[in-house]
């Protein structure tokens, strides 16, 4: 767990430490990045049988094209469901920006 950063409460004004998870964020980013590249790759290679091999080439594009938007996506989510911090008086999850 990494430190992010001190903040009050917005709803009781107690001080809280938000904290960033590592594993839970490179576990849902690495996931949908394998899983939204082997997509991606999948469809170049639907596209390479389709053409007779002549679109092949389009694999690996499709591939790493997949994974960058599966990781992005990816990061863009655990963002928002793992790292939010919980006031441990009051129990309201706080939103960072």
């Amino acid at each position: 767990m990494r430190r992010v950063a001190q903040i009050k409460c917005p709803y009781c004004g107690k001080d809280v430490i938000a904290l960033r998870d590592k594993k839970g964020r490179i576990l849902i980013t690495t996931t949908s990045a394998l899983v939204l590249g082997g997509f991606g790759g999948f469809i170049g290679g639907s596209i390479g049988i389709a053409t007779g091999g002549w679109g092949i080439a389009a694999t690996v594009p499709l591939g790493i094209i997949g994974m960058i938007v599966g990781g992005g996506l990816g990061y863009i989510v655990s963002d928002k469901t793992i790292d939010k911090p919980t006031c441990p008086k009051c129990k309201n999850k706080i939103e960072l920006w």
